[in-house]
């Protein structure tokens, strides 16, 4: 992986690596974030709907961190394939062409 920083060529994406470590930064991102904010809905509201503030808004940011991860890593799988597709020879220009007599 540390290879890969140091890949001007971008043949390799190190995107698709990390992404475990990406979710785990954006689960402790979204916890931290939940509890302050909780902590300061408490201090305002009540303690009860500070920790179900908190609990809301820590699923709704690692849902959303999730679904923006794996658009990422659809994303990239796409362009590794694609570029596997371009890498093949074509197959079609191969194969002789059947043609239709009327």
């Amino acid at each position: 992986m540390f290879a890969s920083l140091f890949d001007f060529t971008f043949s390799r994406f190190i995107t698709t690596q990390l992404a475990r470590v990406l979710d785990a930064l954006a689960m402790v991102a979204s916890l931290v974030y939940a509890a302050l904010m909780g902590a300061a809905i408490s201090q305002e509201v009540g303690t009860i709907l500070g920790v179900i503030a908190g609990i809301v808004a820590f699923a709704i940011l690692l849902l959303v961190a999730r679904v923006l991860i794996e658009m990422t890593i659809v994303l990239f799988r796409i362009a590794e394939q694609t570029r596997d597709i371009a890498a093949t020879p074509n197959r079609m220009a191969e194969s002789p062409r059947e043609t239709v007599k009327v």
